[in-house]
């Protein structure tokens, strides 16, 4: 899904946007605190991917992607940040590099991972480290605010180090409609640019603050000048790459054997907002379903039967779910049957999460039931009233 001359002279076209790790682990192991080796590649645990990755800011929470198979859970237990624990809520959110430990489960066996995330300026995003003639600009620090603004702070210096005036003037504007190719010039009519970004400086530090307070469409010009030398200038551009929104609804609730797949009961929708740069995300769409939960009303009638049970609780196709209850012996097979086609929109409840390879997530739950198809009440006895006959 980037120019003048006087006493002090600054040139500098660098584009900045503002918006609101390496190595490998061990599969299916408990990352290094499982000595057993002979469980380091058992069964489907190997088949769970959770790597060191590298990931763009965004100014959200960002977590690693997980690849589980059908049955396994998991959730982060632990982030670290420069030896520092942080806040589970709080997440990895600034540029930095973060160790994350992942618990992951099947039934009763838990294990833990250890992966990297790095989290890095996009590309496009800011020439982090920027050299002109009589300017040095360098990004150093990104901060997230609890309104959702994202403050952007830089470091300058000027040279002669010895100027005797060093004040300068900042400002920021909309820039002409010829600047960029991507914005849409006309989101700038009528509207305040001071209400999407704002510039700050600390002459003491020497310091530029750059802060976007909301998704913005036109592309905003961030202007640098001598005070003493009004000719020595330079302007820096502004963007906001478009961010993505997903939603979804439940367009059904039953599995049945036209629609087999919980996926088919789901539709997950976006949306992008404004933005000077396009979204640069990937759809690469990602549905984990978390185990989920029989009816209260009927569970006891379902309690036992543990492949059912993980058909219904822990799988997603109709099929499967099937051809478990037709393997139920006749007892069963009615009391299960009976309470199944009572409850063919809220048997099962079942969290998930969906997830799209730009870091985006969605979280939310869907009930849904199963429609067996005409079922007949099976013969579970014979019973001769009379044990003997004569002739």
């Amino acid at each position: 899904m980037r120019k003048s001359t006087g006493k002090l002279l600054i040139g500098l076209a660098v584009g900045i946007l503002l918006a609101g790790a390496i190595g490998t682990i061990a599969y299916g192991s408990d990352g290094f605190t499982n000595f057993d080796v002979s469980t380091w590649f058992d069964g489907e645990w190997r088949k769970i991917e959770i790597s060191d990755q590298e990931k763009d800011y965004t100014g959200e929470k960002l977590e690693p992607d997980v690849v589980l198979p059908e049955g396994f859970s998991y959730e982060i237990i632990k982030i670290e940040n420069a030896g520092e624990e942080v806040d589970l809520e709080v997440g990895a959110v600034e540029i930095g590099d973060y160790v994350f430990t992942i618990k992951v489960t099947k039934e009763d066996e838990s294990r833990n991972y250890f992966c990297n995330l790095k989290i890095v300026e996009p590309d496009n995003q800011v020439e982090t480290d920027v050299e002109a003639k009589n300017l040095s600009l360098k990004l150093a620090a990104v901060m997230l605010a609890e309104d959702g603004s994202v403050t952007k702070e830089f470091t300058y210096t000027i040279t002669p180090e010895n100027a005797t005036n060093q004040s300068i003037n900042v400002s920021v504007a909309w820039a002409q409609n010829d600047s960029s190719v991507t914005d849409d010039d006309s989101f700038k009519n009528s509207k305040t640019v001071t209400d999407y970004v704002t510039i700050a400086k600390d002459e003491s530090q020497q310091k530029i603050t750059l802060t976007c307070k909301q998704a913005f469409g036109s592309q905003v010009i961030a202007n640098i000048s001598s005070v003493d030398n009004p000719e020595a200038k330079a302007s820096v551009k502004v963007e906001y790459r478009k961010k993505r929104t997903y939603t979804y609804e439940n367009v059904g609730h039953t599995l049945s054997s036209s629609v087999t797949s919980v996926e088919d009961l789901l539709n997950f929708t976006y949306s992008d907002s404004v933005g000077t740069l396009p979204f640069n995300g990937v759809a690469e769409d990602v549905l984990t379903l978390q185990d989920g939960t029989i009816n209260s009303i009927v569970s006891s009638s379902f309690t036992g039967y543990t492949n059912l049970m993980n058909a219904l609780n822990k799988g997603t196709d109709f099929g499967a779910i099937l051809d478990e209850v037709n393997a139920l012996d006749s007892d069963a097979y009615n009391s299960i049957t009976s309470a199944m086609n009572a409850h063919k929109t809220d048997l099962i409840t079942r969290s998930f999460i969906f997830s799209n390879a730009d870091a985006n997530t969605l979280s939310g739950s869907i009930t849904y039931g199963v429609d067996l198809g005409a079922t007949t009440i099976k013969v579970t006895d014979i019973t001769i009233n009379d044990d003997s006959i004569e002739f």
